[in-house]
């Protein structure tokens, strides 16, 4: 449950955000390229979403741990899915960065560049912890 302590009325007009309200979440971390049953371990960007249930409807909130994306706009998010996912028909598992097809993508959107550099440096692998 999300409780809002204050109000953001002066920003919003969302009920949800209104002082005193309480909405029902789910929270969810992720791989942002990993397919169904992939590691933890592998070097991907991570995520999370909050889905807020509200009474006007589902509000969205996503969030990556990287400050670039592969995408500025947002008509290429279909192609960048295509591009780094396994074929939906044999769901062969293996590293994302391993089609040539993420290759392709990534040589020829120079944002996609940038993220490729983020991913592959430390922040691109889980911290081991102590």
């Amino acid at each position: 449950m999300f409780e809002s302590y204050g109000t953001g009325e002066k920003l919003t007009q969302a009920g949800f955000l209104a002082e005193k309200t309480t909405t029902l979440v789910f929270l969810r971390f992720s791989t942002v390229l990993g397919n169904r049953g992939s590691a933890d371990t592998v070097r991907d960007t991570r995520g999370f979403s909050v889905k807020f249930y509200t009474d006007e409807g589902t509000f969205d909130l996503v969030a990556n741990n990287i400050p670039v994306f592969f995408i500025q706009d947002g008509i290429k998010f279909p192609d960048l899915i295509h591009a780094a996912k396994p074929h939906p028909d044999r769901e062969i598992p293996q590293a994302q960065s391993a089609h040539d097809t993420f290759w392709d993508f990534v040589s020829l959107h120079t944002e996609a560049q940038h993220h490729t550099l983020w991913n592959m440096s430390d922040r691109g692998i889980p911290a081991p912890t102590a």
